[in-house]
């Protein structure tokens, strides 16, 4: 395929090349005034977005040594290609030269890139068997506002890490970005969906509606030392930052409930990864894992893969849905049944005992811990016979089972579809009666 152009005075130009086939080991040849230039080895295939802030960022080298070498390729791996995009320090208006390189993957270039980026990348070659590249653009301890396009529809201030992250990019035929991002958010949490919609829609100016496929926050890390505060004389922190994604994740999740018919969207889960958190002890060891910084990055690059591979690509035999509430209501005796959706074939727990960190919660916003049991394939029934005025159910509502002024080791949540996916972290309005009346109560609890 060819297209032409005419080189504007300051010796710029852009064509666009007709979308082709994929393809792998072709020549970029162009030419102009008799002279020719022959770029080889060049992959035509699907190219995917990675953005957000550490999270996203955070490279495969900085992982345990037994995560890392799970990742890892043995091999270079030719058809797959990885950029990162360096960008400049906070200009002021949008910046179009793209700073970096393309390389291929390999066991050096994926150990310095990011390790969830990657992972998603693999899954989507390995799946799909053409060239996939990868570009990451995402920077650690930013805020969405810092993200927006210029002409957002909210009129907000431009963006720094948009200008330079970002805007290179927009003249790309990208096919989706995955974003992973929120926790300097959480402060702020109120507007949080609002944030965020305000921040997809302004990219929606640029590129159109491409698929936006974003990480519900993993567990909080509570209280960590603040290494930005004023250190000892051993350079270790005096002070602690305490944080609390709860809010924020409920409002991830209502966010892509009432946006994902219409608006081209997905959200995976990613609470069950955080296994266990360790505190950072000092300056001396800050490499280490750390509560903020979870190091169990390929399952929620796998999730994002298969969430891609599902809605975008057709692929109709993968699971990439995660259990979520229906409906709550209560039944005659009292207690309170919560029917689930995406189960699979049935719910279960991954270690086969009663499902975790249930509640409800009454009119006046008091919440009551609450045991729970799997009721048939798609039901979780709460023993909440003994409590009035019930009027909507929470799943691992964090901050009501931890202490988040103390450092904590993490919750072990266990309630997942058939397919091994984790229970959608989520809050729901009770309904004022059964939509099932044709259906017997359950009579006995225990």
């Amino acid at each position: 395929t060819s297209g032409s152009s005419v080189i504007n005075n300051s010796g710029l130009f852009d064509f666009d090349i007709p979308a082709s086939d994929a393809a792998d080991n072709c020549s970029l040849v162009v030419s102009a005034g008799g002279e020719e230039k022959r770029i080889s080895n060049v992959m035509v295939g699907e190219l995917w977005v990675m953005s957000g802030q550490s999270n996203m960022e955070l490279k495969t080298k900085r992982l345990t040594e037994s995560v890392r070498n799970e990742i890892l390729p043995e091999n270079e791996i030719d058809e797959i290609r990885l950029f990162t995009v360096i960008g400049q320090e906070n200009p002021g208006e949008p910046c179009y030269d793209a700073l970096g390189k393309w390389v291929i993957a390999s066991p050096e270039t994926v150990d310095d890139f990011s390790a969830v980026g990657y992972v998603a990348i693999k899954e989507l070659y390995d799946t799909l068997n053409v060239p996939v590249g990868g570009i990451d653009t995402s920077f650690g301890g930013t805020y969405m506002a810092q993200w927006l396009a210029p002409d957002n529809p909210k009129k907000l201030k431009s963006g720094s890490y948009y200008n330079t992250k970002m805007a290179p990019l927009t003249n790309m035929s990208i096919n989706g970005i995955m974003w992973y991002q929120g926790e300097n958010n959480c402060w702020n949490r109120s507007d949080f969906d609002v944030l965020l919609d305000t921040m997809k829609k302004s990219w929606e100016t640029v590129w159109g509606k491409l698929p936006f496929i974003y990480v519900q926050l993993p567990q909080s890390p509570a209280t960590i030392p603040n290494f930005t505060s004023d250190l000892d004389s051993s350079g270790n922190p005096t002070k602690t930052a305490t944080f609390d994604y709860t809010d924020v994740r409920f409002l991830q999740a209502k966010y892509y409930i009432e946006n994902r018919n219409s608006d081209n969207l997905g959200m995976v889960v990613s609470f069950d990864t955080t296994t266990h958190i360790d505190p950072q002890k000092s300056v001396s060891d800050r490499t280490a894992q750390d509560p903020l910084h979870p190091w169990n990055k390929k399952a929620i690059g796998e999730r994002l893969a298969n969430y891609a591979l599902a809605t975008v690509y057709g692929k109709t035999d993968i699971a990439y849905l995660s259990p979520e509430i229906e409906c709550a209501y209560l039944n005659s005796d009292g207690n309170t049944v919560v029917v689930y959706k995406n189960i699979g074939s049935s719910l279960k727990t991954a270690d086969g005992k009663a499902p975790r960190f249930f509640e409800v919660y009454d009119g006046h916003g008091v919440y009551y811990k609450t045991y729970a049991e799997i009721l048939g394939k798609d039901r979780v029934i709460l023993k909440t016979s003994g409590i009035s005025g019930i009027s909507g159910v929470a799943y691992a509502y964090e901050n009501h089972f931890v202490d988040v002024k103390q450092a904590f080791s993490g919750m072990d949540v266990n309630l997942q579809s058939s397919d091994g996916l984790p229970a959608m972290p989520q809050k729901v309005t009770l309904l004022s009666e059964s939509p099932y009346p044709e259906e017997s109560d359950i009579s006995e609890f225990i």
